[in-house]
């Protein structure tokens, strides 16, 4: 799956869009287990979380302009590909319009 939050602010501004999404994830859903690596400090952070007993992993490279997201989706879980774009779509939103709010400095 792969998808693109589109945002006004540049790539550093995208990662701390990322930072608060890490952080509120693992404080409102600590049974996911998610695990986050932090591979390139400037633009990209690895992911890998537990749900319905299945894991899945992916990435999300900030970019200029866009949060650019790719899952492994495995293919029991294709049918729901439309509603988890739109619950991910409407949590990145959130945090998007945090900052451009300014509510992250």
């Amino acid at each position: 799956m792969k998808q693109v939050f589109p945002h006004r602010f540049s790539a550093a501004v995208g990662m701390k869009v990322l930072r608060l999404a890490e952080a509120q994830l693992r404080e409102k859903h600590p049974a996911i287990e998610l695990a986050t690596v932090w591979e390139d400090q400037k633009s990209k952070v690895s992911f890998g979380f537990t749900a319905l007993s299945t894991r899945f992993t992916g990435s999300i490279t900030s970019k200029d302009r866009g949060l650019h997201l790719e899952m492994d989706v495995p293919t029991i879980f294709k049918a729901w590909v439309p509603l988890a774009r739109q619950v991910i779509e409407r949590e990145v939103g959130k945090w998007i319009a945090r900052v451009e709010k300014g509510e992250l400095g």
